[in-house]
């Protein structure tokens, strides 16, 4: 303003052009025609510095559009702006709808956005030795969520069970424990269903995991074939863990008063996740769109295994297969059941149920390794003589 104001006093003063006194002061020409013509007509205030701000808007989103959007996010307060945009593009198709920035400047201009902490990267993740995830039911993951307290103090273990792929929710249930029928159940029920997975992704935990040297249940029956993640590794089922947070915020926090109440609010969240709610990896499409029915449908019996010419063994009581004098653990959990060993080329033998690989058996040194434990089996030589 002081510079201004020297200026013009300057150019009333001098007999000097506007020209030179424009150079002389470091401005254009037309910056001092400018203020020589508001300072005749208006005075020395005039010389003000003005607001940028234009005076029309003629892109400028659209009240009702504002409005819509407010209540979207209001309604879906866990939703971002790529999510919103999407149901406005999907539920309005003759609406126009702005862009995902200016969807998130105006969640912004209204106080609807919770400044997050920003993350540190981490980088690429080490490479995985589970199967790949990346058509439907390729690979299903499922797993228990942590445990929480009712209102009425008892315990609720939510178990989830996703299609990696789509991320389709098949299963959110309230479980009052992770006792392995109740699991049991809910695979039953949703295998009826949706059919059968190529493979299932789990941690090693109960009741997903046998407490044995191969780590086995009983899916491996209906072809199905596990993949256990690392001890210690969740990023390995990662898109799991990623889901359970969203179910936290969504119906965890706070917790329902008793276990029915609880199953009634993972009801109406997995309806929603599945056919309402909008998903990145998806091209913001639907869980329930991108799903689709397993080809595998569920036997009532479960099918006899084919090992063509391998060596065929039965599994006692006791969990362990004899095979040339020697004692295999394969584990209890395989009682009664028949596996198969095949011969390798390295004089080896691969054991296997049905197409579960449980492990190699190398009769030289007399070990059963799986890739990562090994295991000392008895041979005929050592076991204790049998009493006359």
């Amino acid at each position: 303003m002081d510079a201004r104001r020297r200026f013009i006093r300057d150019l009333f003063s001098s007999s000097d052009s506007l020209t030179e006194v424009s150079r002389r002061h470091g401005v254009s020409r037309q910056t001092g025609a400018v203020w020589r013509d508001r300072a005749l007509e208006l005075g020395l205030e005039s010389l003000a510095e003005k607001s940028r701000a234009p005076t029309s808007r003629p892109n400028a989103t659209p009240e009702a559009v504002v409005e819509l959007i407010v209540r979207l996010r209001r309604r879906y307060p866990r939703w971002g702006p790529a999510k919103l945009r999407a149901i406005l593009l999907r539920d309005y198709p003759g609406l126009r709808v702005p862009a995902t920035s200016t969807v998130g400047a105006i969640l912004k201009r209204e106080g609807l956005v919770v400044p997050r902490r920003r993350r540190t990267p981490r980088g690429l993740p080490p490479p995985s030795h589970l199967g790949p995830q990346d058509r439907p039911n390729q690979s299903w993951s499922m797993d228990h969520k942590g445990d929480f307290k009712l209102g009425n103090g008892r315990r609720c273990h939510p178990f989830t069970l996703l299609d990696a792929a789509t991320r389709f929710l098949f299963a959110l249930e309230a479980f009052p424990s992770t006792r392995g029928d109740l699991v049991k159940e809910a695979l039953v029920r949703v295998f009826e269903e949706h059919g059968l997975p190529e493979a299932m992704r789990s941690d090693n935990g109960s009741p997903f995991a046998a407490s044995t040297f191969t780590g086995l249940t009983r899916l491996a029956e209906l072809g199905i074939r596990l993949d256990r993640i690392d001890p210690g590794k969740p990023q390995q089922n990662g898109r799991l863990e990623r889901y359970h947070r969203t179910v936290k915020e969504a119906c965890c926090a706070p917790p329902e008063a008793t276990l029915a109440d609880q199953q009634r609010a993972f009801d109406e969240h997995r309806t929603e996740y599945n056919e309402v709610r909008p998903h990145a990896s998806l091209e913001q499409n639907t869980p329930a769109s991108a799903h689709e029915p397993s080809p595998r449908p569920f036997p009532k019996h479960a099918p006899e295994p084919d090992y063509g010419d391998a060596h065929i063994r039965k599994v006692n009581c006791a969990g362990v297969a004899a095979f040339k004098r020697w004692r295999l653990q394969v584990g209890q959990v395989l009682e009664g059941k028949i596996v198969g060993l095949i011969p390798q080329d390295d004089d080896t033998f691969e054991v296997r149920f049905h197409a579960r690989t449980l492990g190699w058996f190398d009769p030289s040194t007399g070990t059963l390794h799986n890739g990562r434990d090994v295991r000392r089996c008895n041979h005929a030589s050592n076991w204790p003589s049998k009493r006359r």
